[in-house]
């Protein structure tokens, strides 16, 4: 009788199939992070917080109106995280724990026809002038300088009523990244 013998077969993968599968991978996972675009997601991201940040300033302010009978009154635009900013005394503590923050406050815009030509990011506020005892507002305009155009498209500043209307004569928000909200009345 023959002797049979029997070849050891080793399991597992070549070098080359190793590479082969390395590469494949690397060329996916490019073209997987092409596809998703992060800075534009953090961009997204941060208008939707500045968003946020808005309805809760107005409703603040409507908190305000209901007591007083009208807003704070600054008849030119002012950036509500100044230290001598009229709404932010007038609503803090007692109506907004503390001011919101753009999540870009003070770096550059990528529109500077946003309230008065502001070069910087961050929340603006404006009222026409005062009217009745007290010199309070009747109207206002609160906005925010946003990143993608598309964010403001709903509420561009420049096609609010305020604005539209000639309530407030100054308005000066003509740009396409300018998110505004106004007084609901």
């Amino acid at each position: 009788m023959r002797a049979n013998k029997q070849i050891k077969k080793q399991k597992g993968f070549t070098l080359i199939e190793l590479m082969l599968v390395v590469l494949i991978i690397g060329i996916l996972s490019g073209v997987t992070l092409s596809v998703i675009n992060i800075k534009g997601i953090q961009s997204k991201s941060r208008d939707a917080r500045r968003v946020g940040d808005l309805k809760k300033m107005q409703t603040a302010l409507e908190l305000y109106y209901s007591d007083y009978r009208g807003y704070p009154m600054k008849s030119t635009w002012e950036n509500v995280n100044d230290s001598l900013s009229v709404l932010s005394l007038a609503i803090v503590p007692s109506y907004i724990s503390k001011m919101p923050l753009d999540p870009l406050e003070g770096k550059a815009t990528p529109d500077s026809n946003c309230y008065g030509g502001v070069s910087a990011h961050g929340y603006y506020y404006i009222t026409p002038d005062c009217v009745g005892t007290g010199c309070l507002a009747g109207r206002y305009i609160l906005g925010a300088v946003v990143e993608i155009e598309t964010s403001a498209s709903d509420n561009l500043c420049s096609q609010l009523t305020n604005c539209l209307q000639g309530y407030i004569s100054n308005c000066n928000c003509g740009g396409n990244y300018c998110y505004a909200v106004e007084n609901p009345l």
